[in-house]
């Protein structure tokens, strides 16, 4: 039996893994999360990003409905933002620029990485400065953001620590990382669950022929991975659901609570946002 390194904490991956009708998936027994290893590619990332993700109707119209997140993020980053006189945010994969706008409503300082065309167009319009290019292309601005956000948007990245590594080098000391994604603790068991009820199944395989998602993060990954790029007080919080009728939302908000009472620490909720402050490595601490 082949044995793998995980690439978020380190732990052996011995296990075969897990096929499915388009993809195959890598389990970490010591992170518990998994990794893509078929059906994703530079290739069919680049191509679904760059030329036709923004213009899909489908993702457009699910941008219009996210005005719970963005209150749920700048709640988040609320205490970061009073203590600075002008805070400055990097939005990563921003999209179509609504979270920008956001947040510059309440007096952040914005900018955004976008590769989509389409969404690039969007955020002009709306007069947000906008990069074209992922962060592995840039150099490090002098003036560093106090935060980098990434919602929805990390665990597309195929090697998310390279990411992470490369975001505190546009982080100031004491900044924060905020990352949200799709819940492992939830998703996860989704994975292994799902082909025994035939109805959803055939549903969740039209999503997987999207291979959008390079990773599904437990929140046991998440933290490893942050802490190997050497981000410190990391805290796991569950997000609200920003899909669907107010009736789906609300059979959303009973599972959670369902699984919270299972999974003990770990939150099932669909979604969870994750932070960590940097702390440069040569940095002293106030005495």
């Amino acid at each position: 039996m082949s044995q793998s390194t995980c690439p978020l904490c380190g732990g052996c991956r011995d296990s075969p893994p897990l096929e499915l009708h388009h993809s195959r998936y890598q389990f970490c027994p010591v992170c518990l999360s998994f990794q893509r290893l078929a059906g994703i590619s530079d290739d069919v990332q680049s191509h679904d990003f760059r030329l036709t993700y923004g213009a899909k109707r489908m993702i457009q119209n699910a941008a219009q409905d996210r005005h719970a997140l963005w209150t749920e993020v700048m709640g988040h980053l609320s205490i970061l933002k009073d203590s600075h006189e002008k805070p400055r945010l990097l939005d990563v994969g921003c999209g179509y620029g609504d979270f920008l706008i956001s947040a510059q409503g309440t007096g952040w300082s914005v900018s955004g990485i976008e590769i989509n065309p389409t969404m690039q167009d969007a955020c002009r319009k709306k007069g947000i400065e906008v990069l074209t290019k992922p962060l592995r292309d840039l150099t490090p601005p002098f003036v560093k953001f106090h935060t980098v956000t990434y919602l929805n948007v990390l665990d597309s990245i195929p090697d998310p620590l390279e990411e992470v590594r490369l975001a505190s080098q546009w982080i100031c000391p004491g900044g924060r990382i905020l990352i949200r994604i799709p819940n492992g603790a939830l998703h996860g068991m989704t994975i292994w669950h799902l082909p025994r009820v035939p109805l959803l199944w055939s549903r969740y395989l039209k999503l997987e022929a999207t291979p959008l998602n390079a990773w599904i993060f437990h929140p046991v990954g998440i933290r490893s991975l942050l802490e190997s790029a050497g981000f410190s007080k990391i805290k796991v919080y569950r997000s609200v659901p920003v899909s669907g009728s107010p009736f789906t939302r609300r059979v959303v908000r009973i599972i959670e609570s369902f699984g919270r009472i299972l999974s003990g620490t770990h939150p099932l909720s669909t979604s969870v946002i994750v932070e960590g402050e940097w702390t440069p490595p040569d940095t002293v601490p106030n005495t």
